[in-house]
């Protein structure tokens, strides 16, 4: 190989060598294993660099114009060269209107002519005519044809959907890789409020292969959770592997350290396993994740990155809320004063604010504090106000109701345990222990229907995550206790609507944990105590404006309290219709108390509807009239 010449030049540097100048080259060297790979960036740029440089020198030797003649430079400011067809115009010149083509005189036949006419004319003519009338020429007196330029379909370049065309990313790209990238940016939505405020987290994890495999598994777990039919586990449990090695290698190595990658990829991994519902695996990841935080000094040394130190937060309030357990880092105020939310939102937030939570007999201040948060966080990711209001205020104040949330004492013992002696006949307490009991009830009961509605429609974790399982199950211990009148509990504490905001945001959650069926009974006996049943409209509506005055969202309600109500209309009409026909079944075993309240309740229903004679021949007749008991013949059956 021919030495390098030690005089280094730029591809741009002017050139003033002439056509015998001699061969000027760079080299450069590489240590190949000899086995197919894939240089780095930094080495692939070096030998485009070199290739194109050398293929220069060769163009410009081999050439008899002078080098300096073809240098850019140069040939800017030679303007006696730029006389070719694309000559651009000097500034201030005004470039002269293109020429029409002009057209061939037409020839007037004489009147001696009109009769005779040449046969080279004729067949020229003939000709001329024969090519005009193909599509695309365009054809002229004298016989020129024109073809006009044919318009070619713009190139498409096949890599421009991809979100890594050029390989600049850690990881090799791959078509499952870039499907995982396309639901990264499309569809995984958990925590982009929570922990993606500032749009930091995308270049914190686009420079470090562990941090893009470990948020790739997490990618993949989201859509398996959240898509029917199609499974992502394999990839998932592929990236979750190759981030755990990347972790390992990092520990291991004396010059990385406990960096914030490092640091990123535990937390992560921590969060996947919490949401995919192995807590144990999730517990072993925490440990370490604590230590490493201690190592750097607490909390306070990842303020710098945003994203991060949000993404740490996560994961610790996670783990409280399936363990039932104060946060682990203490309490945090923001670095810089946060923007407030509108003022407009916060005057329609004022109206419907949920003030009856100070009537609790209970910790009525504590909740109330965390309650008006989920309101108005409720409130601002509607679509009425969602578009116009910031990210950073709402994932403020969704850390501190989260936090005052996870802060309350574990009162569950205070009526699981009278309800457990109860059930075995062993409870005989006075009345304040039973009140007692009542008051913790209510309270976990809003703690647990808070995680749900905070996890489930301001978080967007997946309803199918096991955490919801286990708060469910909270809540159905704290409004399913047995052998208590929970509605009554609930009205004596003034809250009767609230327990119904309890009931619709189980319910919601419900249907894909076994199904809503108990929770629509309870609704229904809730909705019967407050009066709504009996007025179609005005009961629909006014189930809203309840669920409303507590926490709304309409992008996680939606459509639920329509489907709810027709439920529980539903089960309250099937519920009725079955005590008829067992009442009929009976014959007269009722005493008069009970025919006269269902003689009342079915006349005052047949006054509203006037159903048909029903002839012996199952026949209508014309005559319509309001019966007293529509199901009286139902006996005779």
């Amino acid at each position: 190989m021919p030495e390098s010449n030690n005089v280094h030049q730029s591809p741009l540097a002017p050139h003033n060598a002439d056509v015998g100048a001699p061969d000027v080259r760079e080299y450069e060297f590489f240590v190949t294993t000899g086995q197919h790979h894939q240089p780095d960036g930094a080495s692939r740029a070096t030998i485009r660099r070199v290739v194109m440089r050398n293929f220069f020198n060769d163009k410009n030797t081999n050439t008899k114009i002078p080098i300096s003649a073809i240098n850019s430079s140069s040939t800017v400011q030679a303007g006696s060269n730029l006389k070719g067809r694309f000559r651009l115009p000097k500034p201030g010149q005004v470039a002269p209107p293109e020429k029409q083509p002009r057209s061939a005189p037409k020839r007037r036949a004489s009147k001696q002519n009109a009769g005779t006419t040449d046969p080279c004319t004729e067949a020229k003519q003939s000709n001329t005519r024969t090519i005009s009338k193909r599509p695309g020429l365009l054809s002229y007196g004298d016989g020129a044809v024109i073809v006009p330029p044919i318009n070619t379909p713009p190139r498409r370049n096949p890599n421009a959907h991809r979100s890594d065309p050029f390989d600049c990313l850690p990881i090799p790209g791959s078509s499952k890789i870039q499907l995982l990238f396309t639901l990264y940016k499309t569809n995984f939505r958990i925590n982009s409020i929570a922990v993606n405020a500032r749009n930091t987290w995308w270049p914190f994890i686009s420079r470090d292969a562990t941090m893009l495999h470990s948020t790739l598994a997490s990618v993949a777990l989201y859509n398996d959770l959240t898509t029917e039919g199609i499974t992502f586990r394999i990839e998932a449990l592929r990236h979750k592997h190759e981030a755990i090695k990347g972790i390992n290698a990092k520990l291991n190595s004396q010059e990385e350290g406990i960096s914030d990658e490092v640091v990123g990829a535990v937390a992560t991994i921590a969060s996947f396993e919490n949401l995919y519902g192995a807590y144990d695996a999730a517990q072993l990841h925490i440990t370490a994740l604590k230590r490493m935080i201690a190592a750097r000094g607490g909390l306070e040394a990842f303020s710098h990155n945003d994203g991060l130190m949000r993404g740490l937060v996560w994961v610790d309030f996670h783990s409280s809320t399936v363990f039932r357990t104060p946060p682990n880092f203490p309490y945090r105020q923001p670095d810089s004063p946060t923007p407030s939310l509108p003022e407009d939102l916060l005057a329609e937030a004022a109206c419907s604010s949920p003030t009856s939570l100070l009537n609790l007999s209970t910790a009525g201040v504590d909740c109330f504090n965390w309650f008006y948060r989920l309101h108005r966080l409720g409130l601002a990711t509607s679509a009425a106000w969602g578009p116009r209001v910031a990210k950073l205020p709402l994932a403020n104040m969704l850390y501190e109701a989260e936090y005052a949330l996870l802060s309350m004492p574990d009162r569950s013992p205070d009526f699981l345990v009278p309800d457990r002696a109860r059930r075995d006949g062993k409870w005989d307490a006075a009345d304040d222990d039973a009140a007692v009991a009542d008051a913790a009830s209510v309270v976990e009961a809003l703690i647990a229907a808070g995680q749900i509605f905070l996890y489930a429609a301001l978080r967007d974790v997946p309803v199918r995550a096991k955490v919801f399982d286990i708060l469910l199950a909270r809540l159905r211990a704290a409004v399913g206790r047995e052998g208590v009148d929970v509605v009554a509990v609930w009205e004596a504490e003034r809250n009767l609507h609230t327990l119904l905001w309890v009931l619709v945001v189980g319910a919601t959650v419900g249907r894909h944990w076994g199904g809503a069926a108990w929770w629509v009974a309870r609704i229904g006996e809730v909705v019967e105590r407050l009066g709504l049943v009996g007025r179609e409209v005005a009961g629909r509506e006014a189930l809203v404006q309840l669920l409303k005055a507590v926490a709304w969202t309409d992008v996680f309600f939606g459509g639920v309290s329509e489907e709810l109500w027709e439920d529980v209309l539903t089960l309250r009409e099937d519920t009725r219709t079955q005590e008829l026909v067992e009442n009929g079944d009976r014959g007269g075993g009722r005493d008069d108390e009970s025919e006269a309240i269902e003689g009342e309740d079915v006349l005052s229903y047949a006054e509203m509807m006037d159903l048909p004679i029903i002839s012996k021949d199952s026949g209508f007749s014309e005559d319509r009239f309001a019966v007293e008991n529509p199901w009286s013949s139902l006996g005779a059956y």
